[in-house]
């Protein structure tokens, strides 16, 4: 949020308000079509696998601040996009790049590890959002 404080006659003072609005309204179309390429569609590709995972172990797979998911990347060099859009369902998709591939089959082990160990503590499920 940004305030900004125009001066001068009335005709520059509208003329700089109306280029400033145009600025303004062309930043948010680009944001707007840069998030129609988000990160969700972004492995949605027939050379990439997508691994269902119920929505109670996504957040373990994400880990605090995203570093059990950042660790499961460098640990296996694969690409990973985690796609939300289904948690209302009870199920994400874990996206993982290039199918069959050295990178792909050890961040599907490191993921399903990480299942199992939620599985073994029986983790209850995370309360519903508020």
């Amino acid at each position: 949020f940004s305030t900004v404080r125009i001066t001068g006659s009335a005709s520059a003072a509208e003329a700089a308000r109306q280029m400033i609005l145009s600025r303004v309204k062309d930043s948010a179309a680009q944001q707007s079509s840069s998030s129609s390429t988000s990160s969700s569609s972004y492995l949605a590709r027939p050379s990439d696998d997508a691994v269902p995972v119920e929505q109670r172990f996504v957040g373990y797979i994400i880990g605090p601040a995203g570093g059990t998911l950042k660790q499961i990347k460098e640990l296996s060099g694969a690409k990973i996009v985690i796609d939300q859009e289904t948690r209302e369902q009870g199920y994400s998709i874990i996206r993982i790049g290039d199918s069959g591939s050295a990178e792909n089959l050890r961040a599907k082990e490191l993921i399903e590890a990480k299942i199992r160990e939620c599985q073994a503590q029986a983790l209850p499920p995370p309360p519903p959002p508020s």
